[in-house]
């Protein structure tokens, strides 16, 4: 499981989202250029201490085509926020060529989770996710979960 040194008392999640709601040129082009923006905060010094990024795919007759999320971690509420500060998606979503602009989506969902609070269980030491790559992030054995 997870362990976090003592002085973090909590983590600071936010993803990132950015769903393309036609499958047209324009909307596509609209889509990698938000896509691209976000790209382009995560690269900057500084900017969250750990992300992960996954897309989701159109299954059966669902409404969704494409997404893309980005899960973006730190332990610090005052770098979270001033990280946070840096991206726009307002602007960006402004910037977006117009054509395609009304097919894209762009999302962001904030929360702090107490570190007491965090649920964390990994089969394997070989890829630790998320979480596991905080700073000072390790990870102990433990009894605790039944199946």
């Amino acid at each position: 499981m997870l362990s976090l040194p003592n002085e973090v008392s909590h983590v600071y999640t936010t993803y990132i989202g950015v769903k393309k709601q036609r499958e047209t040129g324009e909307a596509s082009e609209a889509s990698m250029q938000a896509i691209n923006a976000i790209q382009d905060w995560l690269t900057k010094s500084g900017q969250p201490v750990t992300s992960e990024s996954f897309v989701g795919i159109k299954l059966d007759d669902s409404d969704v085509q494409d997404v893309a999320v980005w899960v973006c971690y730190w332990p610090d509420p005052v770098q979270s926020k001033a990280c946070l500060k840096e991206i726009s998606l307002l602007n960006i979503h402004a910037d977006l060529p117009a054509p395609g602009r009304a097919s894209v989506g762009i999302w962001q969902d904030s929360f702090a989770t107490e570190v007491s609070r965090l649920e964390t269980n990994y089969s394997g030491l070989d890829y630790l996710p998320g979480l596991a790559r905080l700073p000072s992030a390790s990870t102990t054995e433990h009894t605790l979960s039944a199946y």
